[in-house]
């Protein structure tokens, strides 16, 4: 039996082999390019595409929670628009940040930036102080060292003054200042 394998297995590889040799050739004998026509070619070829100069991309410094050691992380973020704002750096710590949270309002009053937060959302619901805290400090920190015009950072609830499980503040109270 192993012999007829064997065999069946030769013979399969030769006439493979064999079907290989009889594929048409093409003659390209008839296709010999002229100097002119190599030449012709050779000129149509690209020239090589400058790389355009980087744009130097601003960024700015914003602090994020690093939830394994709970603690606060500076990182960097392109700023695109040469205007640094409220919003703006707001935005940016909350896309950083783990937890849904939410700003309603940013006032900015005699050097003093109001931010007020939604009460149904972290850090004012559902957060232990730790992690409240840290929040808070990264949305401070990063205000204050982004905002020369600021000096003070003042937060509220949509519902007056800035209460929480674990906090309550006076309507008017800083939280951080320069």
């Amino acid at each position: 039996m192993k012999h007829w394998f064997s065999l069946a297995c030769i013979l399969l590889v030769a006439l493979c082999l064999s079907s290989c040799s009889m594929i048409p050739f093409e003659d390209t004998s008839d296709m010999d390019l002229t100097q002119e026509e190599i030449d012709s070619v050779q000129d149509t070829t690209p020239a090589a595409i400058a790389t355009p100069k980087k744009r130097n991309i601003k960024t700015i410094s914003i602090y994020t929670v690093d939830t394994v050691n709970e603690e606060l992380m500076p990182i960097s973020v392109p700023l695109y628009d040469n205007e640094v704002t409220p919003a703006f750096v707001t935005d940016e710590v909350i896309n950083n940040l783990e937890d849904t949270i939410k700003v309603t309002e940013l006032t900015v009053e005699r050097r003093q930036l109001f931010v007020t937060l939604d009460s149904h959302y972290a850090p004012v619901k559902n957060c232990s102080k730790k992690y409240e805290t840290l929040v808070l400090d990264c949305l401070a920190n990063s205000l204050l060292d982004n905002l020369s015009y600021v000096d003070d950072v003042i937060f509220r609830c949509d519902t007056g003054a800035y209460h929480s499980a674990n906090y309550d503040f006076e309507e008017n109270e800083v939280y951080r200042s320069k």
